[in-house]
C-alpha cells in the first residue's frame, strides 16, 4: 500500500493494521486509498522524505502517508455522493453561473 522509498525503514503491519480497524472504513476508501498512494511520484516522495525529517527531526514514519491517503480518499466518497445531487439541482447552477470570483 505504501510506496517503498516512502521510509527507510518498513512499515510497522501492526501500526497500519491499529490504524484501519480504528478508521473503520470502507473497502472501497482503502482501495482509492491505494491508488492515491500507487499514484505518489517518486520525486514527491523524496521531497516529503526530506520535509519531514527537517521538521520532525526524526525519521520519517510513512504510515502518516496511509493516514493522509486515507483521508483524502473518505472526503473524496463522500464528496461525490452528494455533490451530484447539487449538479443536479438548476437553482445551484444558477447560482454558479452568477457567482463572481
Amino acid at each position: 500500500m505504501l510506496p517503498k522509498n516512502a521510509s527507510r525503514e518498513a512499515p510497522s503491519i501492526h501500526l497500519l493494521q491499529s490504524i484501519l480497524q480504528r478508521a473503520n472504513v470502507t473497502m472501497e476508501v482503502v482501495g482509492l486509498a491505494s491508488c492515491i498512494l500507487d499514484c505518489l511520484s517518486g520525486q514527491f516522495v523524496r521531497r516529503w522524505r526530506q520535509e519531514y525529517c527537517a521538521v520532525e527531526g526524526s525519521v520519517e514514519r510513512c504510515e502518516i502517508l496511509a493516514v493522509a491517503a486515507l483521508c483524502i480518499a473518505l472526503k473524496f466518497l463522500e464528496d461525490t455522493v452528494c455533490f451530484p445531487q447539487h449538479m443536479r439541482n438548476e437553482h445551484f447552477q444558477k447560482d454558479l453561473d452568477g457567482a463572481s470570483c
